[in-house]
C-alpha cells in the first residue's frame, strides 16, 4: 500500500491509542485491502476492455494526493482514514456478480440506454457503459454491504464509535459530479467534529478528485494488455490508446505536467481533451478552496497544468469543420437528396404507417377481447390558412424519443438497440432518421403534438431559421401523432395547380392502412384503401398479352404484364416496397423484353434504400427479389408451355448479360429455339434439319472428343450453292450446322462460349460470297450458372478471323457494324494501339463508308478507288438483320481500288506514325494492304 499516508497513519494511531495500537491501519490492511483487491480484480470480467482499475490504481491516486499536498497541511487522524477508505472504495461499484448482471440488463435504465447506440452495438458495451454511469451508487451500497455484514468482512468504519460512512459514501458519490457538487454545507462540511477532531469533508472530496483524474498515465493501460485483450470497441481503444501515449508525468505541491508522444492525430485530440479536462478539475478546485480562504486546508496548484505533445509522424492542427445549422438544412434539403419536394408527405405518411404498425403489435399483445384497434391516417388540408396536418394513431412520442431522434439528423428509432430489443415483428419503413426534415423543403416550421401511453404528451415547434426548439402546452390524451406545417408560397401553388390526392396516388401503390383526406375548403373527403393491386379490368379485353397475377405470392402484390411491341397505353411500371413507390431500379429478367408490372413488396424483400427513397442499393436483397421476379415468369411461361415460335414475343435478341440465377438458364437452355443440321446430306436440296435445345446439342457430345460447329446463314441452304457449301462443310469434318437467325443466334454465341476453344469468322476462297462462323469445341462444361455468368457479356463473333485477312464483311452485324477488323492482322494490330489518334479513327471510317457503298446499294457496285470519308455513320435503319451483306462483295473490287487504297493509307496514316514517331519510314512498306488480306473472290480477276 501506498507509503506516505499509511505511515502518517501509523504515528497519527500512536498518539491517539498508544503504542502497538494499530487498530485503524490494522484493519485497513487485514480486512479492506484484500476484500477490495479481489473485488477490483473481478472488474475485467464484465469490463474486459476499460481501463485498469486494480488496487494498483488506488494506491497510485494515493501517492499522487501525497506529492501534491502542501507540507504545511496536516490531515488529522479521521481525515486520513477517510480518505484511505474512499480512495480504495471509489470504483469497487464497478464489480457485478452475475445476478446484478441479469438484473442490469432487464433495468428501466438498460432499456432506456439503448435508445443512445445503434442497432450494431452489443449488449456488453451498453450493459459496460451502463456499469460504469451507475458505479458510483453502487459502491455506496458496497459500503452499506460491508458495514451491515461486519461479521463476514470485519472491516471497520467508526473512529471510536462513530459512524463514518455516510462521509465516505457522499465524498464516494461527489467523484462523478461537478467541483460545484461540493458546495452543499450538509454533505460536505468543512468542520465536521468527530469526537474531538475536526473533519473538513470537502477537502477530502477535492483530494480524491484530483488524485483521481490525475492518474493519466501508460500504467494503466499496458502495451501488452492491450495486444492480449484484443480492444474492439472504438471508444474503448481510443481511452488505452489516450494512456499509451503518455511518456511522463510529474507532480508536486506547485505544479502538475504530462509529456506525451501520441501515433496519431486523433489520440493527441483525445489527450489534449483529456489534459484540458484535468486543467478544468484543477481551476475548480483552487476557485472553490480560495473561496474557503482557510489556511489550513489549501493547495498550491495555481500555475495551468503544464503540457507537451510530440507529434510522431503527422502535422497537429487544430482546423475543425464547423457546421452552419441554417445552410446544412439547406443542403440536406437540395435536389442531391430529395428529387421533388412532395416526397414530405410521402415521408410522413411512411412514419404514420410504422407507428401504427408499432402500436398495433403492442395492443395485439395486451390481449384484451372487449377492445378493438383500428389503425388509421387522416390528412386535414386548409388552402386558406395554406395549413397541412397529418395525423395518426399510432404509438405516439414521447419526449425522450423526440429529444434523442426526432430532432436528431440521421439518427434513427428503428436502428436503435431499443427498437431492436423490443423483437417486434413488424419491419419499419424509416430508417434513415431524416424523414422528418423534408418538410423544411416545403414550411419552415413543423409543428409536433404527440401523445404515447405511459408518458407525458409532448407539442413542440421546430423552425428551420432557429435551432432552438419552442415548447407548447398541450392536454391531448390519445395516442398518437399530429404534424402540422405552414406551407411556403410556391409549393402551396404547386398543390394548388395538382392535388394532394395525385401526390398520393403517386407515390403509393396500394393502402394496407387506410388513409382520408379532408379538404377543408372544398369540403370533400377522399378515401384511400385499397389494399390490393389488382389488374385493370380492362387489360383483360387486350390480346396478345400474358397477365401474370402474383397475389398468390404472400410476399408480392400485384401483377406482371408480358406484351409484344405497340401496347404503349399499358400504364407505366411501378415497384413499391411496403406500399411506397421506389424508383431507380429495373428488376425484369435479363433474357425477357416488353415487360410491365405494378408490384408491391413486403418486408421480407425490402430493398436497401438511398437517402432520396427513389434508388435502392444494389446488394443480395435486390439479387433476391429479381430471382423472385423471375421465377414467377419462368413458372408461367413453363406452364403455359409455349413453343419457341410463341416465347419469342417475350424473349430478348440475346446480346448482353442474359442469365442471372440457375433457374433462368435450366429455362432458356431447354427451349428448342436452334436450327441444327446434325447430319449433313451432300445430294441437292436433300438436307435433314430439326430444332433443338442447347441441352439437346450438349448432351449430344462426348467428353474424349472435340467438335466443329459452323453458323451459317439460312439462305446458304436455300440458294444454288447449297450443294457446294455442304460439300465444303462435310470436307473439313463439321459435326454441326446451326441455320443463324437474328433471333436465337446471340444466345448461341453466348452459351457455347464456355465449351469452345475459338469462334471465327471463315470464308472459303472457292465459295463465292459464302462466310460463316467456325466453332471449335473442345471441352464439357458443368452447365451451373456460375460457370456462364461471367461469359454473359456483348458476346463478338467476329473477334477472329481466318489467316491474314485485314477486313471482311461477316455476317454478324447486329451491332449496327458490318465491317469486322481483324484484330490478329499486322496492319489492324498497329491500328487498335494507336486507336485514340484522330487519323486512325479516321481511316477506319472511310474503311466502313467505302464499303457501305457496295453493302447498300441495290446496284452491282465496283469500287475502282478509294475515297477519304471519316464521317462516323451507324447505319441505323439500313442494315437489315437477316441479310448475308457478305454475298455482295463478289467481284467489287478492281486493282486500281488496292492501289489507292494503299496511297491513302500511306499519306494519312503511316507517315503520320512516322511523324508521331510510333514506327520508322523504312517500316511503312510492311504495313501496306495486299490482296491476301481480302477474300480472294474481292476481286475482279480472281476466282
Amino acid at each position: 500500500m501506498e507509503k506516505y499516508f499509511l505511515d502518517r497513519l501509523k504515528l497519527l494511531e500512536v498518539e491517539q491509542f498508544g503504542e502497538n495500537n494499530n487498530i485503524i491501519s490494522t484493519n485497513i490492511l487485514s480486512h479492506l485491502v484484500p476484500v477490495v483487491t479481489d473485488l477490483l480484480n473481478r472488474i475485467p470480467s464484465n469490463m474486459p476492455e476499460y481501463t485498469n482499475h486494480d488496487i494498483k490504481h488506488s494506491y497510485e491516486i494515493l501517492n499522487i494526493i501525497s506529492k501534491i499536498l502542501p507540507q504545511n497541511v496536516n490531515l488529522n487522524i479521521v481525515e486520513i482514514q477517510i480518505l484511505i477508505y474512499v480512495v480504495l472504495l471509489h470504483d469497487i461499484g464497478m464489480v457485478i456478480n452475475n445476478a446484478e448482471k441479469e438484473e442490469l440488463l432487464k433495468s428501466d435504465e438498460f432499456i432506456k440506454l439503448t435508445r443512445e447506440f445503434d442497432s450494431s452495438v452489443s449488449d456488453e458495451e451498453i450493459l459496460t457503459e451502463l456499469i460504469r454511469r451507475t458505479h458510483v451508487q453502487r459502491s455506496c451500497n458496497y459500503v452499506d454491504v460491508f458495514k451491515n455484514h461486519f461479521a463476514e468482512y470485519k472491516i471497520e468504519f467508526e473512529f471510536k464509535g462513530i459512524d463514518l460512512s455516510d462521509y465516505i459514501k457522499n465524498i464516494i458519490l461527489s467523484h462523478e459530479k461537478p467541483v460545484k457538487f461540493l458546495e452543499d454545507e450538509k454533505k460536505f462540511p468543512q468542520k465536521l467534529l468527530i469526537v474531538d477532531k475536526y473533519v473538513n469533508v470537502q477537502y477530502l472530496a477535492i483530494l480524491l478528485r484530483l488524485g483521481d483524474i490525475l492518474d493519466f498515465d501508460i500504467f494503466r493501460t499496458p502495451p501488452y494488455l492491450f495486444h492480449h485483450i484484443g480492444i474492439k470497441n472504438i471508444i474503448s481503444q481510443g481511452e488505452w490508446l489516450k494512456h499509451q501515449s503518455i511518456t511522463g508525468r510529474n507532480f508536486s505541491t506547485s505544479f502538475i505536467e504530462y509529456h506525451a508522444k501520441p501515433k496519431s492525430i486523433q489520440i493527441h485530440r483525445k489527450v489534449e481533451e483529456f489534459i484540458e479536462w484535468i486543467e478544468i478539475e484543477r481551476k475548480d478546485s483552487m476557485e472553490l478552496l480560495n473561496k474557503n480562504n482557510s489556511n489550513e486546508y489549501y493547495l498550491e496548484l495555481k500555475e495551468p497544468v503544464k503540457h507537451e505533445i510530440i507529434e510522431d509522424g503527422y502535422i497537429y492542427t487544430k482546423l475543425e469543420i464547423n457546421l452552419d445549422y441554417e445552410k446544412v438544412l439547406n443542403i440536406l434539403m437540395g435536389t442531391e437528396l430529395y428529387d421533388k419536394p412532395d416526397i414530405f408527405l410521402r415521408e410522413l405518411i411512411q412514419n404514420s404507417y410504422d407507428a401504427c404498425k408499432y402500436y398495433k403489435e403492442i395492443f395485439d399483445k395486451k390481449d384484451d377481447e372487449f377492445t378493438s384497434y383500428n389503425p388509421k391516417v387522416f390528412i386535414k388540408y386548409d388552402s386558406d390558412n395554406k395549413t397541412l396536418e397529418v395525423i395518426d394513431n399510432g404509438i405516439g412520442i414521447d419526449v425522450e424519443t423526440f429529444e434523442n431522434y426526432v430532432i436528431k439528423i440521421g439518427k434513427s428509432f428503428y436502428t436503435s438497440k431499443y427498437f431492436t430489443k423490443e423483437g417486434m415483428s413488424f419491419t419499419p419503413i424509416s430508417n434513415f432518421g431524416i424523414g422528418i426534415i423534408s418538410c423544411f423543403m416545403i414550411s419552415d416550421t413543423i409543428e409536433i403534438e404527440s401523445f404515447k401511453e405511459g408518458y407525458n404528451p409532448i407539442h413542440f415547434i421546430m423552425n428551420v431559421k432557429d435551432k432552438y426548439i419552442e415548447q407548447l402546452p398541450t392536454t391531448k390524451k390519445q395516442n398518437g401523432t399530429s404534424i402540422k406545417l405552414k406551407l411556403h408560397d410556391d409549393f402551396f401553388d404547386k398543390i394548388e395547380s395538382s392535388s394532394i390526392n395525385e401526390i398520393i396516388e403517386n407515390n403509393m401503390t396500394r393502402f394496407s392502412i387506410p388513409i382520408v383526406l379532408k379538404d377543408i375548403k372544398k369540403d370533400k373527403t377522399y378515401s384511400f384503401d385499397k389494399s390490393n393491386i389488382d389488374v385493370p379490368d380492362d387489360y383483360k379485353l387486350i390480346n396478345d398479352i400474358e397477365i401474370i397475377d402474383i397475389n398468390e405470392n404472400e410476399d408480392l402484390n400485384g401483377y406482371i404484364i408480358l406484351h409484344g411491341y405497340g401496347q404503349h397505353y399499358l400504364k407505366n411500371t411501378r415497384l413499391s416496397q411496403q406500399n411506397f413507390v421506389i424508383g431507380g431500379i429495373n428488376i425484369i429478367p435479363n433474357f425477357s423484353k416488353n415487360i410491365k408490372y405494378e408490384i408491391d413488396i413486403s418486408s421480407k424483400y425490402k430493398l436497401k434504400l438511398k437517402v432520396s427513397r427513389n434508388q435502392i442499393h444494389e446488394d443480395d436483397e435486390l439479387k433476391k427479389l429479381k430471382e423472385v421476379i423471375s421465377t414467377e415468369v419462368i413458372n408461367y411461361l413453363i406452364e403455359k408451355n409455349y413453343d419457341y415460335n410463341k416465347l419469342l414475343s417475350f424473349l430478348n435478341d440475346g446480346r448482353g448479360k442474359i442469365l442471372n440465377f440457375q433457374n433462368e438458364l435450366d429455362f432458356i437452355f431447354n427451349i428448342k429455339m436452334f436450327q441444327v443440321l446434325k447430319k449433313i446430306i451432300v445430294l441437292t436440296n436433300q438436307y435433314n434439319y430439326q430444332y433443338s435445345s442447347f441441352i439437346d446439342i450438349i448432351n449430344s457430345f462426348s467428353d474424349d472428343k472435340t467438335y466443329k460447329i459452323a453458323i451459317i446463314k439460312n439462305v446458304f441452304i436455300q440458294d444454288n450453292n447449297q450443294k457446294l457449301i455442304l460439300g465444303y462443310l462435310t470436307e473439313n469434318n463439321y459435326d454441326f450446322v446451326i441455320i443463324e437467325n437474328f433471333q436465337n443466334i446471340h444466345y448461341f454465341y453466348q452459351f457455347i462460349k464456355p465449351f469452345s476453344k475459338y469462334n471465327k469468322v471463315s470464308s472459303p476462297d472457292n465459295i463465292k460470297g459464302f462466310t460463316y462462323n467456325s466453332i471449335l469445341v473442345d471441352k464439357k462444361v458443368d452447365l451451373k450458372i456460375e460457370n456462364f455468368n461471367d461469359n454473359y457479356t456483348w458476346t463478338s463473333a467476329d473477334d477472329e478471323i481466318d489467316s491474314n485477312i485485314f477486313v471482311i464483311v461477316s455476317n454478324n452485324h447486329y451491332n449496327l457494324n458490318f465491317v469486322s477488323f481483324n484484330k490478329n492482322n499486322f496492319l489492324c494490330e498497329l491500328l487498335d494501339k494507336n486507336d485514340k489518334k484522330i487519323y486512325v479513327k479516321a481511316f477506319k471510317n472511310s474503311i466502313t463508308n467505302n464499303f457501305a457503298k457496295v453493302a447498300f446499294n441495290s446496284h452491282k457496285v465496283v469500287l475502282n478507288n478509294f475515297e477519304w470519308d471519316d464521317k462516323e455513320n451507324h447505319f441505323f435503319g439500313v442494315l437489315q438483320n437477316g441479310f448475308p451483306y457478305s454475298t455482295k462483295f463478289q467481284n467489287c473490287f478492281n486493282n486500281s481500288f488496292l492501289d489507292s487504297l494503299n496511297q491513302v493509307l500511306k499519306i494519312n496514316v503511316l507517315e503520320k506514325l512516322v511523324e508521331d514517331k510510333i514506327i520508322k519510314k523504312n517500316e511503312i512498306e510492311q504495313y501496306l494492304i495486299r490482296k491476301i488480306n481480302f477474300p480472294k473472290w474481292y476481286f475482279i480477276d480472281e476466282i
